[in-house]
């Protein structure tokens, strides 16, 4: 579906890809086509948080900080994907100080 380019397959690939992401969160290519996904519907927060999740599972710490910092500056405050950025973002902090 996101192979094609057509933006009227965005929605139900959204919905097939956060489904693969529920089912198996350690699936970094199903982020990766959930962050164009959401990029095609204009969705640019959930975008930035799915790029968050795919680079803090390949270990892209750096890249993982600020796509999560991103997405919290552009999703709801206290929304369910604002938290989670938080969290990605505090992990990925974590996890590079550990690393240096």
């Amino acid at each position: 579906m996101i192979a094609t380019e057509d933006p009227k397959l965005a929605a139900q690939a959204i919905q097939a890809l956060e489904i693969a992401t529920r089912d198996d969160p350690d699936n970094s290519m199903a982020w990766y086509q959930l962050a164009i996904a959401y990029g095609r519907r204009g969705d640019i927060g959930l975008a930035a948080l799915a790029s968050a999740e795919r680079f803090l599972l390949t270990g892209k710490l750096d890249d993982a900080f600020q796509q999560a910092q991103r997405a919290e500056q552009l999703l709801p405050v206290g929304s369910p994907g604002a938290l989670r950025a938080a969290d990605v973002r505090e992990l990925s902090l974590r996890l590079w100080r550990d690393r240096n």
